[in-house]
């Protein structure tokens, strides 16, 4: 026979180790609902690092990609920039040419026109006669230096020439000129001379060299004029005999 409490014991002994849960006519053990709870955790927790991982790698791929491969036209402008922020040493040598600087800082041009004759260009006597003719293209405001030379022989005693350079159809009384003056038959003078004059706005600005004969008899030979633009010039005075002598601090800067 057995006693109330070894009956007990024997009841708790062959209580079967399966708890049967019904539920939709479904029969889950406790064993197997704890697995597949945590292979429902290990599961998600997998995932949730291989999204993160992928996130992490693309977003990287994504920003080399853009700082690689970036083309924008046009996106800095001058509200982008600020005054003064692009200076020379930020500009690649060679990169910056004439047209893309403002008319009064691009660089400057010549022109000129000479002839090689030996006291061969025969004047008329009191008239105007254009020895040279050159055309410069000013590319802007500025100024134009004409450089001009020319040598002169006498036929004759007491002979004059003069000669400056001018727009076209000036008269030579009308101008600055040079005047060389050879006392006997025979002899030989080198007249030369520079003038500045003012350039307004971009374009061609044509100028003469322009000689007359005085007195005398005289031939000119070996001419030449050269015309140099400048920008950015500074201020040019020209007076005549009627105004009032200016100093050198004021006639030019």
């Amino acid at each position: 026979m057995h006693t109330p409490r070894q009956l007990d014991k024997l009841k708790r002994k062959r209580r079967p180790a399966v708890a049967v849960y019904t539920s939709n006519f479904t029969i889950f053990s406790k064993e197997n609902k704890m697995n597949r709870f945590f292979r429902l955790v290990f599961a998600l927790i997998l995932t949730c690092g291989l999204a993160c991982t992928v996130g992490l790698a693309s977003a990287d791929t994504a920003s080399a990609q853009t700082a690689k491969n970036l083309k924008c036209k046009g996106c800095v402008g001058k509200k982008q920039l600020g005054k003064n922020v692009v200076r020379s040493k930020n500009i690649k040598n060679g990169q910056v040419k004439p047209q893309d600087l403002a008319s009064a800082a691009k660089p400057t041009g010549i022109a000129a026109s000479e002839r090689f004759v030996d006291a061969a260009i025969v004047l008329v006597f009191g008239a105007d006669t254009v020895i040279r003719e050159v055309t410069i293209s000013a590319p802007g405001p500025g100024a134009i230096t004409a450089m001009y030379s020319v040598f002169a022989h006498s036929n004759a005693a007491d002979s004059r020439v003069g000669c400056t350079v001018d727009v076209p159809g000036t008269n030579l009384g009308t101008s600055i000129y040079t005047v060389v003056k050879l006392p006997n038959s025979n002899e030989y003078a080198t007249l030369s001379g520079v003038r500045a004059f003012p350039v307004t706005s971009q374009g061609n600005v044509t100028l003469d060299l322009i000689c007359r004969e005085v007195t005398g008899d005289i031939v000119l030979g070996n001419p030449s004029l050269v015309l140099l633009f400048a920008p950015n010039a500074g201020t040019l005075v020209s007076e005549m005999d009627t105004a009032p002598e200016a100093n050198s601090s004021t006639s030019s800067k």
